[in-house]
């Protein structure tokens, strides 16, 4: 019984995180974005040590600061970082790394 409540548990919090396939959703305006992962994690990290010069370095090189709100699609849900592929006003999209919290459905 106790396996099976376990089991439940971890069920549903793996549908809770895992969204399904290109969930609508918006990317907030204000949010850092980039193009990899491991850009993201850089300016992140960044950010976090107070490295002002080294993450505006990264901020046009692969990194952005959203400047509105975009319609988007959630192509992979984590808990901290999300990636979505956002549409432009042109028709064009670009896949972005984020915050969790910058995107909302």
């Amino acid at each position: 019984m106790r396996n099976l409540i376990i089991c439940s548990l971890i069920a549903l919090l793996v549908l809770a995180v895992a969204p399904s396939v290109a969930d609508a959703a918006t990317l907030k305006k204000g949010a850092i974005a980039c193009v990899t992962e491991k850009l993201f994690d850089q300016i992140t990290s960044l950010i976090s040590q107070n490295d002002r010069r080294g993450a505006e370095y990264l901020l046009g090189k692969g990194c952005i600061i959203v400047n509105a709100d975009y319609e988007a699609s959630i192509l992979k849900r984590g808990f901290t970082t999300t990636l979505v592929r956002a549409y432009l006003a042109d028709g064009s999209a670009v896949e972005l790394w984020t915050y969790t919290e910058a995107v909302v459905k």
